[in-house]
This record gives C-alpha cells, sequence and structure tokens, in this order.
C-alpha cells in the first residue's frame, strides 16, 4: 500500500524525464537515513553548466517525529512518524536537494506510521 503511493509520488515528479530522478530504493535509503538521523535529503544529481536551459531533478526529503505515549518509571513508549517530500528542484549546481515551491504541482508529502516504515524494510 505504502509503495503503491511512493510511487505514485515518484512517477508525479519523475514525469517522463529519463535523467536527475529517483526510484523506491533512493527513497528506502532515504528512509533509513532519516531513522538513523533524524532528517535526510536525496536528489537525482546535478547539472554542470545547463546553457540557460531550465534543468530540474527529482528531490526527496524525510523528517522524523517521535510522539511521546507514555513514560514512568522504566516505561518509555514512543510512535513514530516519518513526514516525506518529494518533488522538484533545480538541476543547477548548489541547489538545495529539497522540493521548491515553484514546482508544487509536482510535489507530493506521505506521512509514514512506524508500521509503514517496518513494512518497506
Amino acid at each position: 500500500m505504502i509503495e503503491e503511493q511512493i510511487q505514485q509520488a515518484l512517477v508525479l515528479a519523475n514525469g517522463r524525464r529519463k535523467v536527475r530522478t529517483l526510484d523506491l530504493g533512493d527513497i528506502k535509503e532515504l528512509i533509513y537515513e532519516a531513522k538513523r538521523d533524524g532528517r535526510a535529503r536525496v536528489g537525482g544529481g546535478y547539472v554542470a553548466n545547463s546553457y540557460g536551459f531550465a534543468s530540474v531533478q527529482t528531490v526527496a526529503e524525510a523528517t522524523t517525529e517521535i510522539e511521546v505515549l507514555m513514560t514512568g518509571p522504566g516505561v518509555d513508549r514512543n510512535r513514530y512518524k516519518m513526514l516525506i517530500n518529494i518533488g522538484l528542484n533545480s538541476a543547477s549546481k548548489g541547489a538545495a536537494q529539497r522540493p521548491n515551491p515553484k514546482y508544487f504541482s509536482q510535489q507530493t508529502t506521505l506521512v509514514l506510521s512506524d508500521e509503514d516504515i517496518q513494512s518497506l524494510s
């Protein structure tokens, strides 16, 4: 289920391009890094000199949030939630690897629960 949603977001962001795109493997690696570090970004690559033509890359950003459900002596129960934003940004060298609001129509935000994250592993 969640893999299908990620694939749909990637199809929307990648469009008809064959280069500077992301695939499901890139998103799974992004999820692993975000779970470990709290935040992660990945991009499809840069173009050194696009000769004045607009060039774009597919980018994704993930952020982990922890919701504390119960605490007490010897009891810690937390629920993890991950926000994944998949979209486009400029492929010019030095551009940030996060979705640009300029390309909002091709941007998707997914909220993954801990169970969703486990199912992708």
